[in-house]
């Protein structure tokens, strides 16, 4: 059976649901983390989509943490940050853990914890870590920052118009998307030197994750007032948006089915059809803005 795993914002804990919303288990966050808006990291055992580890960001410990949790939600480690870890862990091609916080520390962690490399950016760092074989882009204060994967070495930056909230990255078509807090997306052409391809403004600040919605050709976020939105990446057409049960702090998931999970600050799961209309929104463990992540691959 499939899982979902979320961590509901404040409430500390890791919850492991099934397909149909049914709680399996909850696990509380080590040093008594309260969790924060970064959405799990799920990465799998084999093609057939056996989950091997789920990775937390949290604000626990001295600072902040990455926390790793094993398939059925036990822990399995946590290795320290410089600050509380809000933006979205992610996974390069050779097996690394890539990390960020509010306070500029970018890390790489092999599966067993250890650090493979720390560098600072200017922070805070938010959004989704994207991680392609030749580079790792983060969003720190203001501006895009290139990394090499296995050093970590700065390989450029690209200044943004206002503070990041997050980004994707289309591997078919070399772009990047980019969700920004003063209300903006915008798509870049990264095949050389980025290039803005367009721009759009929508209502209130996307705050969580964004996604990419592959096979309808979407670029989907959620925002504080209380829609999603999606922009036509193969045209660049204005967004459409639907209305969600409340306002969103929480990043959206994209599921094989291309149905699209986000949770809400009235402690709601909002399923939404590819056509971005609302399907269902039911209670959800963690309370407050749930973040959703994978399972549904």
């Amino acid at each position: 059976m499939r899982h979902r795993y979320s961590q509901g914002i404040g409430d500390g804990f890791l919850y492991r649901v099934t397909e149909a919303g049914a709680l399996v288990s909850q696990t509380p966050l080590p040093f008594g983390d309260a969790g924060t808006e970064s959405s799990p990291l799920i990465t799998y055992a084999d093609a057939g989509g056996t989950v091997d580890r789920v990775y937390v960001g949290g604000a626990g410990g001295a600072g902040g943490a990455l926390h790793a949790f094993t398939a059925d939600g036990s822990p399995a480690w946590s290795g320290p940050m410089g600050g509380p870890v809000r933006a979205s862990p992610a996974v390069h091609a050779s097996g690394l853990i890539l990390a960020a916080d509010d306070a500029g520390t970018v890390r790489a962690f092999r599966r067993d914890g250890t650090v493979l490399w720390s560098v600072t950016v200017p922070g805070p760092v938010r959004g989704q870590i994207v991680a392609t074989p030749d580079v790792v882009v983060v969003m720190g204060a203001g501006a895009l920052y290139g990394l090499m994967p296995f050093t970590g070495a700065l390989t450029g930056s690209l200044p943004l118009s206002s503070a990041p909230a997050g980004l994707v990255f289309d591997t078919a078509r070399r772009r990047l998307y980019v969700a920004l807090a003063a209300g903006r997306l915008e798509g870049y052409d990264a095949t050389g030197a980025l290039t803005l391809l367009w721009s759009w403004t929508i209502g209130g600040s996307p705050v969580g994750a964004p996604a990419l919605d592959v096979a309808n050709d979407r670029f989907v976020v959620a925002s504080t007032d209380g829609r999603g939105y999606s922009v036509n990446v193969a045209t660049g057409a204005p967004p459409g948006s639907a209305p969600l049960s409340a306002s969103s702090r929480a990043g959206v998931v994209v599921a094989l089915n291309g149905r699209r999970y986000v949770g809400a600050e009235d402690g709601r799961m909002n399923e939404l059809d590819p056509a971005g209309n609302l399907l269902s929104t039911a209670p959800a463990a963690g309370g407050d803005d749930p973040v959703a992540d994978g399972g549904l691959r």
